[in-house]
């Protein structure tokens, strides 16, 4: 019988970000199953911070590296406040494909040292590869594809056994959230690491109705063939959630917050009367991550004065790649409604952030110019200097559409995918950890080489257009050179960039001439 759950989060060696970050998958698990069955103990395990600290702190996947991640692991588990036994639920979460290693590494610790404990499996990267887990050399007993609670809360019921092989639990969600219990962070084993964080975030919704191709929503809602594409709070129940949240995160000085939901307030009519109903903005502001597609004049009014601001999935400024996307039906209309709402958050003076991907599959020399001449108009127009732009290269994940039908790309477009852009979160190399994802030919008429040079050089032009505003500003001076310093800093990493991954191709001979 399952006396006690312990949650472990992985730690990375090529994700530094990962230690500032709150996963909220253990919150939602605990506080499910605590609600179903309160005799239960829990701990947390949450290896970033651990990392952080400088408790677990190895430098590769080398043999005497992973026997000193042992060693540091084996005196995090005798500080637990309960002990390891037959009783103990292992629940491990493989987040993001990067992860894959220290998981497979965590999971091996505990089946070689406390081999009588139950281990389960779960993640998004599983839900996307949950089949390459599943011999007899993976040594764990349980997987969960999709959402964890009701799957896990089933197995706990049925005082699970250890397995010869892993076994793939059954797939199910939660199909209406008000049916969750309602978050109490203050009764959660993961409380112990909130001073390490600098901000708080939860989702009042779930799922995604889009199809993006470079997005795995849309696998992940085949999990749950006849559900709601997009699962919601209601909006009085949302701000419960919200208000147990900021009432948590007061306590430790904490003033920011935000919402992970793949999109939030997909539903105009939801929008709106969950912004009627927030009453928190002399507390706190929120980010969230939002299609622009959905505002309007009036929700962007309103989303100013609740103080939150907006994160826009924008991807690109060509409507060719827009298409190939499929980001949207009607690329032209989707453009003129972001110049519409860009030019409302100018007025109000309000930040917002916006996303854009480069050498996605498809990608031309003309694509990557239109984009970035966008990008320049709004450099050039933007006199405030409260429009972020987050520019990055395409990353090639699995259960993506792209990932799951390569030939299509390959016959339509000439897109060629190098053998190391598959599975490489096998290898131990660190190097391909961080970079083989991207390593895709976007078409047939650029190579990488070419879109990697075509991304630095942008991105240096833009920076040299922020550093030449910079330099007319004639107020607030400390803060311009600071912002300059910033600017100088972001490009040297970009130059840096830039020479390592064609120093890799370079090693890996991929378009080698």
């Amino acid at each position: 019988m399952i006396k006690k759950i312990l949650f472990i989060q992985p730690f990375s060696l090529v994700d530094e970000q990962l230690s500032d970050i709150l996963l909220t998958w253990p919150i939602y698990l605990e506080n499910y199953i605590k609600s179903k069955l309160p005799k239960l103990q829990f701990e947390t395990l949450y290896l970033p911070i651990e990392q952080k600290r400088g408790n677990i702190k190895i430098k590769s996947y080398e043999k005497d590296q992973i026997e000193l991640f042992e060693n540091q692991m084996n005196d995090l588990v005798l500080n637990l406040k309960f002990s390891i036994d037959e009783t103990t639920l292992i629940c491990i979460s493989c987040t993001f494909s990067s992860l894959f290693l220290p998981t497979k590494f965590i999971a091996n610790f505990f089946n070689r040292y406390f081999y009588k404990s139950i281990i389960v499996l779960g993640g998004t990267h599983i839900s996307a590869c949950n089949e390459e887990c599943q011999g007899k050399e993976f040594p764990i007993d349980y997987l969960i594809v999709g959402e964890g609670e009701i799957p896990l809360y089933n197995l706990i019921k049925r005082d699970p056994k250890k397995k010869a092989k892993p076994l793939l639990l059954k797939t199910e969600l939660i199909s209406n959230l008000n049916d969750l219990p309602i978050l109490d962070f203050s009764n959660l084993s993961i409380s112990k690491y909130i001073k390490q964080f600098s901000n708080l975030s939860i989702s009042l919704s779930r799922g995604c109705p889009y199809n993006c191709h470079f997005c795995m929503e849309k696998t992940l809602s085949c999990l749950n063939k006849g559900a709601k594409r997009w699962r919601v709070f209601s909006p009085s129940r949302a701000l419960i959630e919200v208000k147990n949240m900021i009432n948590f995160g007061t306590k430790f000085s904490i003033n920011e917050y935000g919402f992970i939901d793949s999109i939030f307030g997909m539903n105009r009519n939801w929008f709106n009367k969950f912004l009627d109903l927030y009453c928190f903005e002399d507390y706190c502001s929120n980010w969230i991550e939002t299609r622009l597609d959905i505002l309007n004049k009036d929700l962007i009014m309103k989303l100013y004065k609740k103080k939150f601001f907006c994160m826009y999935g924008l991807e690109s400024l060509s409507p060719k790649i827009l298409k190939i996307m499929n980001k949207t039906n009607n690329p032209r209309k989707y453009l003129e409604k972001f110049w519409e709402i860009l030019d409302l958050h100018k007025k109000l003076e309000n930040i917002c952030a916006i996303n854009i991907i480069i050498s996605h599959p498809g990608e031309t020399k003309k694509t990557i110019e239109d984009t970035f001449q966008g990008l320049e108009k709004i450099v050039l127009e933007d006199n405030i200097d409260k429009t972020y732009l987050n520019v990055r290269y395409y990353h090639h994940f699995p259960g993506t559409y792209i990932y799951n039908n390569p030939s299509e790309f390959n016959e339509k477009y000439g897109t060629k995918f190098y053998p190391i852009s598959k599975n490489w979160w096998k290898s131990n190399d660190l190097k391909t950890q961080k970079i083989a994802s991207i390593c895709v030919k976007p078409s047939n008429t650029l190579s990488l080489r070419k879109s990697i040079e075509k991304f630095t050089e942008n991105y240096l032009k833009i920076n040299k257009l922020n550093l030449e505003k910079l330099k007319k500003t004639t107020t607030d001076n400390i803060s311009s050179i600071q912002k300059a310093l910033i600017l100088k800093k972001t490009n040297n990493k970009i130059i840096n960039m830039e020479k390592e991954y064609i120093n890799f191709l370079d090693m890996n001979q991929i378009e080698a001439t």
